[in-house]
């Protein structure tokens, strides 16, 4: 009985170490249409790992910016940390590749991949809009609810200092409203269908109000175009030639969707160049 003690022993602390540990995280699950989302690949590893390098992930639906690679040793174990900055351009569900990471252990090439994750992008909210409290059980109590939450971080915060010290916050770098319009104008075009114009103008006008809110403030979201083009032409900060722009497409815009106008699909992509044109020339201050 003893030799099987010492044999079971020998064996569980002769297994090897795994040399590499890649852990994929997100910022947020559910984030609002103009919110940039966090994605962080993070591989920790022992001295015997040599020149890790991240595969670039394929083309996603996104505008991506990074990655930003950190470095950082701890306790005998190194860490590299690739971070992304991602920025939606449609709401709904995005789904990121699984991440690989090749590296040499003990100079034997190496990959390693990570989980998949995804997470939803909100639809853009109208200003104004009041947030609703969820709604409750029958018989529970908003005090309950409050209690219970406190105590979970009561019990949740030694619990996390003894698991692990607390991480360097990244903040995203911010986009610019114009760099975010012309990468979804650039989607909009390569997913244009001939057979479906009406809901080639819905996007392309709801990608218009939410970069003359973004880039403006102006009141678009809740009025009629006839509001809107009226309040356009007292604002100071669109020009003449601009103003005309939206007073013609938005006015052809309501003829496809209300009418069921065909513009035909030369007029359809032109009003999308001429929009293109202008936000350029916005983001070069022109």
């Amino acid at each position: 009985m003893k030799t099987l003690f010492w044999f079971l022993a020998f064996c569980g602390f002769s297994l090897p170490l795994l040399a590499l540990e890649l852990s994929v995280s997100l910022g947020h699950p559910h984030l609002p249409f103009e919110t940039p989302q966090v994605w962080s690949v993070s591989a920790r590893y022992g001295p015997e790992v040599r020149d890790l390098e991240l595969v670039p992930p394929a083309k996603l639906p996104l505008v991506v910016i990074g990655p930003d690679k950190t470095l950082g040793y701890e306790n005998g174990t190194f860490q590299t940390t690739w971070t992304f900055t991602l920025s939606p351009v449609r709401p709904g569900t995005v789904q990121l590749p699984s991440p690989v990471v090749r590296y040499l252990e003990r100079g034997t090439p190496k990959s390693q991949s990570g989980p998949a994750l995804e997470y939803e992008v909100a639809a853009p909210a109208q200003p104004g809009a009041p947030a609703l409290l969820p709604p409750l059980e029958p018989g529970l109590r908003w005090g309950w609810v409050v209690a219970g939450l406190g105590l979970s971080l009561v019990l949740a915060l030694p619990l996390g200092w003894w698991l692990r010290r607390p991480q360097k916050v990244v903040l995203p770098p911010p986009v610019s409203p114009e760099t975010l319009a012309l990468a979804r104008l650039q989607e909009l075009e390569n997913r244009f269908n001939p057979q479906d114009l009406k809901g080639f103008h819905v996007e392309l006008s709801l990608l218009l109000k939410t970069y003359l809110t973004g880039k403006y403030g102006l009141p678009v979201w809740g009025q009629t175009t006839e509001e809107f083009l009226w309040s356009a032409r007292r604002s100071t900060l669109l020009s003449p030639s601009v103003r005309q722009g939206l007073d013609r497409y938005f006015h052809l815009s309501d003829q496809v969707k209300f009418a069921a106008y065909d513009p035909g699909p030369a007029l359809s992509l032109a009003a999308l160049e001429e929009m293109r044109a202008w936000i350029a020339k916005e983001a070069h201050g022109v």
